[in-house]
């Protein structure tokens, strides 16, 4: 399958899933932020020091519009993939949204658990109260 195609069967899933728009919009932040992380960990691994500080320099720069972070993130992906930056992106980006369903289908399940009085649920869902990780889930959903 076509990754852009994937990618939009993703966001299909997400949406039935329960997100809107602002939330899915919040979502790709999240994951172009890790999908960045993750070639910065490549790029890392190929010990350029030059091309490194150039490009944590240009990540670190204040974003001023969304063209210029698209164009960014393009740049971004060109220097460290080459000719694979595309599918590279593409590939972070729809493996991150494929994470977040799955997390997503296991919060809704714990959730209806919970409301039918499992015990397990409520055991678990007891014991993660607080914890900011599980708050930023819920907020999402």
């Amino acid at each position: 399958m076509d990754l852009n195609t994937e990618f939009e069967q993703l966001k299909g899933e997400l949406f039935s899933l329960g997100f809107d728009q602002t939330k899915f919009d919040e979502l790709l932040v999240l994951a172009t932020e890790n999908v960045i992380d993750k070639a910065m960990e490549d790029l890392e691994s190929g010990e350029n020091d030059q091309l490194i500080e150039e490009l944590s320099n240009m990540i670190n720069t204040p974003v001023n519009n969304e063209t210029d972070a698209t164009e960014r993130l393009n740049l971004f992906f060109n220097k460290v993939y080459g000719d694979q930056a595309e599918t590279m992106k593409l590939e972070m980006l729809n493996n991150y949204l494929k994470e977040t369903i799955e997390i997503t289908k296991k919060a809704k399940d714990l959730a209806t658990r919970y409301e039918t009085g499992d015990p397990t649920a409520i055991a678990a869902v007891q014991s993660s109260m607080g914890d900011p990780d599980v708050q930023k889930v819920q907020d999402l959903l």
